[in-house]
């Protein structure tokens, strides 16, 4: 019961740092983990170039993972 409370606790956090990104870096992160989609089809999705996608992911990622460090 603990665990579950913490794990939705957890979830909670990670979608109030989500939503603190700026869309652009947020919307490839949403796509790609949320609803499953490849990186090929984030790219196509959003309809932007595959290199700006690929820089933005992981600066996305970084923002969130500090986000959620500095809540802990």
């Amino acid at each position: 019961m603990a665990e579950e409370v913490e794990g939705r606790e957890d979830h909670r956090e990670v979608f109030r740092c989500l939503a603190r990104l700026t869309a652009h870096l947020r919307l490839p992160l949403v796509l790609a983990y949320y609803e499953g989609l490849t990186y090929k089809e984030v790219v196509d999705s959003l309809a932007t170039p595959a290199g700006t996608i690929k820089s933005r992911m992981p600066q996305g990622l970084r923002r969130l993972r500090e986000c959620l460090e500095t809540r802990s």
